[in-house]
C-alpha cells in the first residue's frame, strides 16, 4: 500500500502533459511508466505480447506433438500393410517352391521310367536280332514302347502345366 500512495502522490506532482492513461484500467499512470501501478499491465504493446509467447509456444510445440502423433500412426498403418502383403507374398513363394518340388519328384519318376522304356527298347532289339526278326516286327513294338514314353511325358506335361497354372492363378494382393 505504501507503494499506491507513494505512486498517487508523484502522479498528483506531475504536470498533465506528463501523464497518460492506462490500457488496460483506463486510470491516470505517468507517460514513462512501462507499467500501470494500479493493474500491472505493460503499457507498450511488444510488452504486453512478451506475456503471451510462453502460451503461443506452449500451443505450437503442442501443434507440432499432434502432427507427430499423426504422421507416426500413419506410418504404423502403412507398416502393417506392407507386413501383410509381405506375408502373403511369402505364403505364395511357399507354395511356388512346394509345386516346383513336386515338379522336380514328378520329372524325375518320369526319367526314370524313360531309362527303363529306352532299355526296354534296346532289349528288344538285342533280342530281335538273335531270333533274326524283320524290321518291321522291331518297328512295331518300338513305336508301342514310344507311345507309351511319349503318354508318360504327356501326363508329366499337363501335370506341369496345372501346376504352374494353380500357381499363376493366385490371387495377387491390390494396392
Amino acid at each position: 500500500m505504501n507503494q499506491q500512495t507513494q505512486a498517487k502522490k508523484e502522479h498528483e506532482e506531475l504536470p498533465l502533459r506528463q501523464i497518460n492513461i492506462c490500457r488496460l484500467c483506463k486510470q491516470e499512470i505517468a507517460k514513462s511508466s512501462k507499467k500501470c501501478h494500479h493493474c500491472g499491465a505493460w503499457q507498450s504493446q511488444w510488452w504486453s505480447w512478451l506475456v503471451h509467447l510462453p502460451a503461443l509456444i506452449s500451443f505450437v510445440l503442442m501443434c507440432v506433438a499432434i502432427a507427430q502423433l499423426i504422421l507416426g500412426y500413419n506410418q504404423l498403418l502403412e507398416a502393417q500393410r506392407q507386413r501383410v502383403l509381405a506375408s502373403d507374398a511369402l505364403q505364395r513363394a511357399k507354395q511356388a517352391e512346394d509345386t516346383a518340388t513336386s515338379v522336380a519328384k514328378n520329372l524325375d519318376k518320369v526319367q526314370v521310367r524313360v531309362r527303363e522304356q529306352e532299355e526296354s527298347i534296346y532289349r528288344i532289339v538285342a533280342k530281335a536280332e538273335e531270333q533274326g526278326k524283320t524290321i518291321d516286327v522291331i518297328t512295331a513294338r518300338v513305336k508301342r514302347e514310344f507311345s507309351e514314353i511319349l503318354s508318360i511325358g504327356a501326363k508329366a506335361k499337363s501335370g506341369v502345366e496345372d501346376s504352374i497354372k494353380r500357381s499363376e492363378g493366385e490371387p495377387k494382393p491390390g494396392p
